[in-house]
């Protein structure tokens, strides 16, 4: 009898000590990214906060609002430009019918940032997803062969997202996935080649750049939002990247504002070596070309061979002026049309005198 409740007492204990430990662990994630300690399952707005943003307009079926959802870096956010609300006021004003535009893009994000926003919101129906990638990718290129992984995690940051989505417990624990993460961490300070985020590169790594390693990951990303988008049934958008590099261009030029950019606001030099970086865009729009051809429902826009190159379209090497977001709200107005003309046809009561 003794043995036996030495045993519950044992096992009581250890409940005990993992409850104590869980709450530690939610106490960190609330401090460090709040994390509200009853919903564990947000932690991944602890990484994305904008992701929380689609409770706030949560998408359906049938509420009668066209969605769009907008994934990509900077150039789709304000103040870096004004896509967004160029895109809602002319749909809405076409259309007459009411439209809510998800802008989830974020400056410094890449496409393996928005797989992974994209999955997450596999339960959420969109009328259109519009993703516009091609330049942040290229910053992964400046490592060396042996460093580099497709799944980006030679950067910490891609480490423990991609961590987080191979923990499904998260909606109930935080443990496991904080004892993964705090231990990442701690590699990482003793580690010489590991990198937070993806940042300004090395400028020893500078170099490497010209090997274009990410075109693999670029097209492996590319492929699963076809995939997700075709298992939703969702119309898809891709885009080849836009750039304007003057040919004067020089770092000095750029910094002593005496190039034709509008606002000079960031240099090239911030993602590599010029000529690397142009290499590494224009390997990543070939991608986004191939990936067309092989999936003709997917629609297609090529802005980089639609927009004007001049500085009267463009601040720097991507962003565009106000001038430029109008040029790019045009050069995808036909597919948001056709896209908005279907799903009207879908979402009109039939008259009263109909059959049903």
């Amino acid at each position: 009898m003794k043995r036996r409740w030495r045993l519950v007492a044992a096992i009581g204990y250890a409940i005990l000590v993992l409850l104590l430990v869980e709450g530690c662990s939610r106490v960190y994630w609330k401090i460090s990214r709040d994390v509200p300690m009853r919903s564990p399952g947000e932690i991944v707005y602890g990484f994305y906060p904008e992701l929380e943003s689609v409770n706030w307009f949560r998408p359906t079926k049938d509420d009668g609002v066209f969605d769009i959802l907008i994934l990509g870096g900077s150039v789709m956010t304000y103040p870096w430009g004004n896509v967004k609300q160029l895109l809602l006021e002319r749909a809405t004003y076409e259309s007459g019918r009411p439209v809510h535009v998800h802008n989830l893009a974020r400056p410094g994000h890449s496409t393996r940032d928005s797989f992974y926003k994209y999955r997450y919101l596999r339960d959420d129906p969109f009328d259109l997803v519009l993703l516009y990638h091609g330049l942040n990718d290229v910053r992964a290129n400046n490592c060396p062969p042996s460093v580099f992984s497709r799944d980006y995690s030679q950067y910490s940051w891609y480490e423990a997202v991609g961590k987080l989505s191979r923990h499904p417990e998260v909606r109930f624990v935080l443990l496991p996935f904080t004892i993964d993460f705090l231990w990442t961490s701690l590699k990482e300070l003793f580690d010489p080649v590991k990198d937070s985020r993806m940042a300004a590169p090395r400028s020893e790594w500078i170099s490497y750049g010209s090997d274009i390693k990410t075109s693999v990951t670029f097209r492996e990303n590319l492929s699963a939002f076809i995939e997700i988008a075709a298992a939703k049934e969702e119309d898809l958008l891709l885009m080849t990247y836009a750039t304007y590099v003057p040919e004067n261009y020089s770092e000095k030029a750029f910094e002593e504002k005496r190039l034709d950019y509008t606002l000079h606001k960031a240099k090239i030099e911030l993602w590599g070596d010029p000529i690397n970086v142009m290499a590494g865009v224009a390997a990543h729009n070939a991608v986004v070309e191939s990936i067309v051809e092989d999936n003709p429902d997917v629609s297609f826009v090529d802005q980089d061979g639609l927009i004007s190159k001049d500085g009267e379209h463009f601040n720097d090497i991507c962003h565009f002026t106000h001038k430029g977001c109008e040029e790019f709200v045009e050069n995808i107005w036909p597919v948001v049309r056709r896209t908005m003309e279907a799903w009207a046809e879908e979402n009109t009561p039939p008259h009263p005198s109909s059959p049903r």
